[in-house]
């Protein structure tokens, strides 16, 4: 395992992937659209998602991300296309699956949508921790320091 390896990897050895540093503004708006898309994808946003989609917004500084123009008028293909980067692909799948755990009545649509995206991203399946907390403490080093 190289050194760029054991940066990237959990310290337990497993394939829990860490962001070198939080990632640029300009990555939030397609993450939280996608993030939000999915949240409504079985046409009822569980409370839990609301609530951990907007704590994570607040943390990142765009709690307002649903009010800016851009944001109305992107589709899931723009904002597949604005991630370009490997930690930002990652950042969605790991806030989407946040969103999906706190959800305790997910359906099949809010999975759909979700492959969906990251088929669209072309990226590998995310592994994230198995707790909550520890996987919102995740979630968070892709948009904060």
């Amino acid at each position: 395992m190289t050194e760029q390896d054991k940066q990237g990897q959990d310290t337990q050895g497993s394939h829990i992937v860490h962001p070198p540093r939080p990632l640029h503004r300009k990555y939030y708006e397609p993450i939280f659209y996608l993030a939000d898309r999915m949240c409504s994808a079985d046409g009822e946003v569980a409370p839990n998602e609301r609530r951990l989609l907007e704590e994570l917004s607040k943390a990142a500084g765009v709690e307002d991300f649903r009010s800016r123009q851009t944001f109305r008028h992107m589709t899931v293909d723009e904002a597949c296309g604005k991630l370009d980067i490997d930690t930002a692909k990652n950042a969605a799948l790991v806030i989407m699956t946040l969103l999906l755990k706190a959800d305790t009545r997910r359906r099949d649509s809010e999975h759909a949508y979700f492959s969906k995206v990251r088929e669209k991203l072309g990226a590998p399946p995310v592994h994230v921790p198995v707790s909550l907390e520890s996987h919102k403490a995740l979630a968070l080093e892709y948009l904060k320091s």
